[in-house]
């Protein structure tokens, strides 16, 4: 598993680390149900990779959908968590 963070080029490979940065002090609120959530959201549906590019909160679907947006590094298929 691993997301490469666009807006400031970091790269994180922990569910943990992945769910602190995405959804910020909402974490803290519950910390095992983000956690799941992104062991599950990070393996790709169309091509089974688990390398994720995140789309940094000014993209238009980010602002529009209000969700954090990923695109798999290996096909392009883009899914949100």
């Amino acid at each position: 598993m691993e997301l490469r963070i666009f807006k400031v080029k970091k790269v994180l490979t922990s569910a943990m680390g992945i769910a602190k940065n995405v959804y910020g002090d909402n974490y803290y609120t519950d910390p095992a149900y983000f956690i799941n959530r992104v062991k599950d959201a990070m393996v790709c549906s169309e091509c089974g990779e688990s390398t994720f590019n995140l789309y940094p909160p000014e993209f238009v679907a980010v602002k529009e959908g209000g969700k954090p947006y990923l695109e798999c590094a290996k096909c392009g298929n883009i899914s949100h968590l």
